[in-house]
């Protein structure tokens, strides 16, 4: 790479790390919005010099088409037209992402960005939250950073941390990433605490021990098993410092909460209604909270989707995640490759967080998803190529 496009990268960068760290406030993010992620786009093509839209952007694309046309259907053209600025940010960055991995070198400083948010984050929490709650017992959120937020930025960070230390063949920074690794642990913990969110003992703490399981066990020496034997071992006695944190905390409240008192379960059945009703074009994206008892979205991305722009919206987004899916057992299956058993891995989990809130629409959430299939996409292609050299 030229002098010339590193500049570019490196400006475009430094646009995406401003913008994932400033969310939280209205006149900065606006900056980043109107300003910093248009630049960054327009860079973008001006450093590719071609259209980039792989097999996952395009068929996110052709999700926001279909959407676009439901809209034509809302109930409320406003909200519809909220959502679909939404949409056009998704786009934006999700081209970013795929455009500028494809070389290698530049995905990790594109997952770093999401480590960097998280930092942001917690900073934000504990300047402008902690001082107005009670920690544990109540949600640490505000009009301006949801609760759910945290959780899901330690979940990609965690997962940046493990399939970054499997990326770097430099010792002394694979070393760093593992201690960031385990460090997702009692920052899961602490996350957990202080949003009250499930969410982290859903998908977080199970992530890690599935990744562990097969860094250090499946895919370990004899040492790294013995450190797992040593680990469980170890697991009663960190119950048993940890759990009392929990005792009385909200998030323990929340987990003993009966399914039919829970305000998710009202809005799994006011959403399923309004889709049943509307099963074509929904009731016109953006619009579900303004039907819901609550006044809140679905808090699931299928449902969501299904109520607003009906079953073909739910088709598309199943068949994109289906798609990668499928593609990453049939990569891996061909190459016995770790990496693409942990995409795998965060496949499956990815899915399962779906249940959980609302993903396509949301910036940075659903980019991250396009980055992790570009990532694979990149990652094979370059193994392939030094397949084909050797076979010369």
């Amino acid at each position: 790479m030229d002098i010339f496009k590193k500049t570019l990268v490196f400006i475009i960068l430094l646009m995406l790390y401003f913008s994932a760290s400033v969310f939280m406030y209205d006149s900065l993010n606006a900056i980043a919005l109107y300003v910093a992620l248009p630049c960054a786009f327009i860079l973008t093509l001006l450093y590719s010099k071609q259209i980039h839209i792989n097999r996952y952007l395009g068929i996110l694309i052709l999700l926001y088409l279909w959407i676009l046309f439901a809209a034509l259907f809302s109930s409320d053209i406003e909200e519809s037209i909220k959502q679909l600025r939404q949409l056009i940010s998704c786009l934006l960055i999700s081209y970013i992402f795929v455009s500028l991995s494809k070389n290698e070198k530049t995905i990790p400083w594109i997952y770093f960005i999401y480590i960097f948010g998280l930092t942001a984050m917690v900073h934000y929490m504990i300047s402008n939250v902690f001082g107005m709650i009670n920690v544990g017992e109540e949600r640490a959120d505000d009009e301006h950073l949801n609760a759910n937020s945290l959780a899901y930025y330690t979940f990609y960070s965690t997962f940046i941390a493990f399939i970054w230390g499997e990326m770097t063949h430099n010792k002394l920074l694979r070393s760093l990433l593992r201690i960031l690794f385990w460090g997702a642990i009692p920052l899961s913990l602490w996350i957990a605490y202080i949003t009250a969110s499930r969410q982290v003992l859903i998908i977080q703490l199970p992530l890690i021990l599935t990744l562990t399981f097969l860094r250090y066990w499946k895919f370990g020496n004899r040492g790294s098993k013995v450190f797992i034997v040593f680990l469980c071992c170890l697991i009663p006695i960190i119950y048993s410092e940890v759990f009392p944190m929990f005792k009385d905390s909200l998030l323990l409240e929340r987990s003993q909460e009966k399914v039919e008192n829970d305000a998710r379960s009202l809005l799994i059945r006011e959403t399923l209604d309004m889709g049943l009703s509307n099963p074509v074009v929904g009731i016109g994206p953006g619009c579900v909270k303004l039907f819901t008892t609550e006044r809140a979205f679905a808090h699931n991305t299928f449902l969501e989707l299904f109520a607003s722009s009906g079953i073909m919206g739910v088709l598309i987004f199943v068949a994109l995640l289906c798609k990668f899916l499928s593609t990453q057992i049939r990569y891996y299956v061909s190459t016995r490759d770790k990496m693409f058993l942990y995409f795998i891995i965060f496949g499956v989990f990815f899915i399962v967080d779906q249940f959980f809130y609302v993903f396509y629409s949301s910036m940075y959430l659903i980019s991250f998803f396009i980055l992790v299939a570009s990532h694979s996409e990149t990652y094979y292609l370059h193994r392939l190529s030094i397949s084909n050299k050797n076979n010369l």
